[in-house]
């Protein structure tokens, strides 16, 4: 927090090379991801303790959404990197950390699964 006018006036200044604000744009893209996927964690939870029907669809949009924020997230990275010509390095393990285990299992498991369409009930 005490670097909070500091970090600003680098973040706003036109005389810096352009990477400080990159990186900064890219750690909040990471941090309101962080916060969606946390948000939607919790909205999930509560769904499935009240058995809620809605509860199957909610899961697959959430984890569409999850994948196409964080596919959009590489790419401005990306593209923010090439436009300032400093090579940063993107990780790219959260895009596969969102990607592969949830969306590409999870989605046709809630979709198929006959033990979730009986678990929960619909109204």
């Amino acid at each position: 927090m005490l670097l909070e006018w500091e970090l600003a006036a680098v973040f706003i200044s036109t005389d810096t090379h352009g990477w400080y604000r990159t990186v900064m744009t890219m750690v909040g893209c990471d941090v309101l991801l962080d916060l969606f996927t946390v948000a939607g964690m919790g909205w999930l939870l509560l769904l499935a303790w009240r058995r809620s029907a809605r509860f199957v669809v909610h899961v697959q949009a959430w984890f569409v959404t999850l994948v196409v924020m964080r596919t959009g997230a590489c790419l401005i990275a990306d593209h923010m990197t090439h436009a300032i010509g400093i090579d940063i390095g993107i990780p790219f393990g959260g895009f596969f950390r969102c990607f592969l285990p949830p969306a590409a299992l999870g989605i046709p498991y809630f979709r198929l699964s006959p033990r979730v369409r009986a678990y929960f009930v619909k109204t």
